[in-house]
């Protein structure tokens, strides 16, 4: 299954819009459509929500970010690409709460 280009571009505009509340919304609508991305489409969307969570100030987005690439782990493994990508996060700059899914993240390398 795949989605449209304009809708891919949709999500990762919204994923990177300034307002803090439409990139949590934006975020919690990636766990609500994931299971319609194809491979190439996971790569792109994963890699965008790790770089904007490696650079996020606001604990509700990063918290949204994180969880939406947990929920796309239920159906898609992450690329390496993504996966390499997680280091620039910095485990230990997170509160403990959002370490969690980042360690459940990092627990896919071992797949």
């Amino acid at each position: 299954m795949s989605i449209s280009s304009g809708q891919l571009i949709d999500h990762l505009r919204a994923l990177t819009d300034r307002d803090v509340p439409s990139r949590r919304l934006a975020a919690d609508v990636i766990t609500d459509v994931y299971d319609a991305f194809d491979v190439t489409e996971v790569l792109v969307v994963s890699y965008v929500l790790v770089s904007l969570a490696a650079v996020e100030t606001e604990e509700n987005c990063l918290e949204a970010q994180l969880n939406a690439l947990g929920a796309m782990t239920e159906r898609h493994l992450l690329p390496e690409a993504t996966l390499n990508r997680l280091e620039s996060i910095g485990r230990d700059s997170l509160p403990q709460h959002l370490a969690e899914y980042y360690d459940g993240l990092v627990e896919q390398r071992d797949w």
